[in-house]
């Protein structure tokens, strides 16, 4: 009994550690794939709606116990969805925020061409006269 709860936690805790090496791919994977995760989660709420009403139905005596274990895993999932949920509204607003600024820079980068081309244009003018007048002389 000691041994399958030791063996359980080591388990457990490598299967952590994996997920934690590899948190940025499974991140890049959620972000590039909305959709699929809204699916998904439409479909694992149904299947755990189901399954709780199957058991229900096949073990009426244990209804009690079934509602209690429907509820946690049912919260549980709810929290998982949201917290991706959040997540996504975070990158989200990331990604406004640099796109604002990209287009910050952008504008503060013509307004700089189009005075270094006023200026330019004038350094030409002046030139030219300095031209004619050199000319005339």
């Amino acid at each position: 009994m000691l041994l399958e709860m030791v063996l359980g936690v080591i388990l457990f805790t490598l299967i952590f550690i994996v997920i934690g090496f590899s948190w940025k791919n499974l991140s890049n994977f959620f972000h590039d794939n909305y959709s699929f995760f809204e699916f998904f989660f439409i479909i694992l709420f149904f299947i755990e709606q189901l399954t709780f009403v199957m058991l229900v139905n096949f073990f009426p005596n244990r209804s009690e116990l079934f509602i209690s274990i429907f509820a946690l895993i049912v919260i549980t999932t709810a929290s998982l969805q949201k917290m991706m949920m959040d997540r996504k509204d975070q990158r989200s607003s990331q990604l406004v925020t640099r796109y604002k600024d990209l287009v910050k820079q952008s504008y503060e980068g013509k307004e700089k061409i189009a005075k270094e081309h006023e200026d330019a244009l004038e350094m030409i003018r002046s030139l030219k006269e300095g031209i004619k007048k050199s000319r005339k002389a």
